[in-house]
């Protein structure tokens, strides 16, 4: 996974993640536009 600067990261508290540190997210689906997004993000473990 490449990881970058990610602003949902970032008020979550994950402003910084090890090499190889999983994440939990779940997909969430925008009402006006349709698209998707990873949402509810927490660290793994």
């Amino acid at each position: 996974m490449f990881s970058f600067t990610f602003p949902p990261l970032n008020e979550r508290g994950l402003s910084t993640l090890a090499d190889g540190q999983k994440i939990n997210y779940e997909v969430e689906q925008d009402r006006r536009t349709g698209k998707s997004s990873a949402g509810s993000l927490s660290k793994a473990g």
